[in-house]
């Protein structure tokens, strides 16, 4: 999307633990966690470091990119590997 309100208002609403918004969602990397909201958690553990202590917070990670439609070539994405 170009609509920066739109983009916001999206992400600010949509009921989940993760969205990406002209991006996609680097998954799995272990600073994201990886899970959800209601039953959508992945894995034995659902909670972990500060997200364990704050049991009742719901976090959410919001991942936006907002290219320069000029200048686009089309889609580049780098995505940081663990060596």
């Amino acid at each position: 999307t170009a609509d920066g309100g739109t983009a916001r208002e999206f992400a600010r609403s949509v009921q989940a633990g993760m969205v990406g918004i002209n991006v996609p969602i680097p998954v799995p990397m272990a600073f994201h966690s990886f899970g959800g909201w209601k039953r959508s958690m992945f894995g034995d553990h659902h909670a972990y470091g500060e997200e364990g202590v704050r049991f009742y917070t719901r976090y959410k990670s919001v991942m936006q990119r907002w290219p320069d439609a000029a200048a686009s070539k089309g889609p580049e994405f780098a995505m940081p590997v663990n060596k």
